[in-house]
């Protein structure tokens, strides 16, 4: 891609173009899932537990669905290569690790302590959706090398798949009768894997990379 001289506006500079490679693309979703499946392998624990054994594993849950969506995200984002050299803001990353894992830890705390089940699942859904969207966001302004401009209706989309899929993995995994066996298990760590892959690619095609130096002085 060549830059124009002298110019001024970023409309007059064309966005990179990526492409994925596609092994990454499926450790970015295996990743996903497990880290789904084992987040509620743990909440299954906290109805065993003691006062204090329910926030170690209250963080131990958090932690491995938090980090595990903030893995899937990263490793797709090296799927996705530009033709330029990037580089990343390591605060940025940091920042965007802590909101995953805030969100969902907040999320199954409201879902163990929360006494209205309703309005206890909508508090949990707004901060495990909060936690993926700002972390996906975040993650992207963590790229240094490049400018990134958004399409706000696709912006839109990709919230809203993310917190419509909280809504109903949450829903199924702890406001059903069905017992949390390893086969329900493992539809709800597939459907956020896949509620996950959705709301990241739409967030992507949202996206336009422009180079970081586009005005030439």
């Amino acid at each position: 891609m060549q830059v124009k001289k002298g110019t001024n506006n970023i409309n007059d500079v064309g966005p990179f173009h990526g492409h994925y490679n596609m092994w990454l693309v499926f450790l970015s979703f295996a990743i996903a899932m497990v880290s789904a499946y084992v987040s509620f392998s743990f909440a299954i624990q906290l109805r065993f537990q003691s006062k204090q054994g329910e926030q170690i594993w209250l963080l131990s849950g958090s932690c491995a669905l938090g980090i595990g969506i903030w893995s899937m995200h990263f490793v797709r984002m090296l799927a996705h290569s530009l033709p330029i050299n990037m580089h990343y803001h390591i605060g940025y990353i940091i920042v965007s690790i802590l909101f995953a894992t805030g969100g969902c830890y907040l999320a199954l705390t409201y879902i163990h302590y929360g006494k209205n089940p309703l309005f206890t699942l909508l508090f949990a859904t707004f901060f495990m959706g909060s936690g993926i969207v700002l972390m996906h966001y975040i993650g992207m302004s963590a790229m240094a090398s490049v400018i990134v401009s958004y399409t706000s209706s696709k912006v839109l989309f990709s919230i809203c798949i993310a917190f419509i899929a909280s809504f109903i993995t949450l829903r199924v995994a702890f406001y059903t009768n069905y017992k949390l066996t390893w086969k329900v298990k493992l539809m709800c760590a597939a459907f956020m894997a896949i509620a996950i892959t959705g709301m990241h690619y739409m967030g992507m095609n949202a996206a336009h990379f422009y180079p970081k130096n586009w005005i030439q002085r």
